[in-house]
């Protein structure tokens, strides 16, 4: 989780309006509350109050310890029979792990210092490549700066495994040092003729925009998700992400911007998006995907069931 204002915390100094003005020494030391009223946090209120403010570097170990203790349970439930579907289930315990890199409006988060090769990016790297978890992190941002750097710095590519990869990626390059471009107010339907657009060779701008900076993935605001931007975004080798408001935000769209959904962020929604082709989704409630997974699942076991399997049911 995020923290993205101060409102979400109790007694800041009026003369650090910003959780950006403090050491991170300095929040331990004012045993900041969080503010369990705050209608950001989706979490049960109780959750909350004993919340803590942790270093990447304690996220990133905690994330370790819970897959090394998932693999340790299969692996006392499986046995040698099971070997394949162990080895199976094992990477599917591994998390995939997306790091914002934030703050760009602050003074302190520059990378046009003095010393470029040793910027605050340069250390969020090398703290991912320490802890050997370069495979399952990718890296992203709003400020497409930001994402240049990365890919300044970590320019390393995988070997094309096979020529169709090339060909399907349109020479997109698979880079080892994932990252994702985040767009906010978009116009999905920017030249909506995607005839003449290919004719002419025009990309959608966040194409343009996400290519340029050599990002692996677009992420996009869940309501400018379209089948037909979604599309266009896979045929030229990129992944796609929607993320969704916080919870104060999804709660006025769902009230008073989009009348055809419920009234809050529920199975719904997700299912439209879900709709637009989209590989990822970034949510406020993930029980509720779970559950909306879940149904698709059935469903699909249920329409692909033989019909003589149907006739004896």
């Amino acid at each position: 989780s995020t923290i993205s204002t101060s409102t979400a915390i109790h007694h800041m100094d009026n003369n650090k309006p910003s959780i950006l003005d403090y050491t991170y020494q300095e929040l331990q030391d004012l045993s900041l509350q969080f503010n369990i009223h705050n209608q950001e946090f989706p979490c049960p209120k109780h959750v909350i109050q004993r919340g803590t403010i942790p270093t990447l570097e304690q996220v990133l170990q905690d994330i370790q310890q819970h897959q090394e203790q998932q693999q340790q349970q299969q692996q006392s439930t499986n046995n040698q029979k099971k070997k394949k579907k162990k080895q199976h289930n094992n990477k599917n315990n591994h998390m995939e792990i997306k790091i914002e890199l934030k703050g760009g409006y602050h003074q302190y988060n520059t990378i046009d210092d003095n010393n470029n090769d040793r910027c605050w990016i340069t250390q969020v790297l090398e703290l991912v490549e320490d802890m050997d978890m370069v495979p399952q992190v990718s890296f992203s941002s709003f400020n497409m700066n930001y994402l240049q750097r990365v890919r300044t710095l970590r320019p390393q590519q995988h070997e094309q495994q096979h020529e169709h990869e090339q060909q399907q990626e349109q020479q997109t390059p698979s880079y080892v040092y994932r990252t994702g471009a985040l767009f906010n107010d978009i116009d999905p339907y920017h030249n909506d003729d995607y005839q003449q657009q290919q004719q002419q060779q025009i990309l959608h701008p966040v194409i343009a925009q996400a290519k340029a900076v050599g990002a692996n993935e677009i992420h996009l605001r869940y309501d400018t998700c379209t089948v037909p931007l979604i599309r266009e975004i896979h045929k030229h080798g990129l992944n796609t992400m929607a993320w969704f408001r916080g919870p104060v935000g999804m709660n006025h769209d769902v009230t008073y911007t989009y009348y055809d959904v419920g009234n809050e962020e529920d199975e719904i929604v997700y299912d439209m998006v879900w709709k637009t082709g989209v590989q990822q989704m970034c949510i406020n409630r993930p029980d509720v995907l779970i559950r909306l997974k879940e149904k698709r699942r059935k469903k699909t076991q249920k329409t692909n069931q033989p019909k003589n399997e149907k006739s004896k049911k």
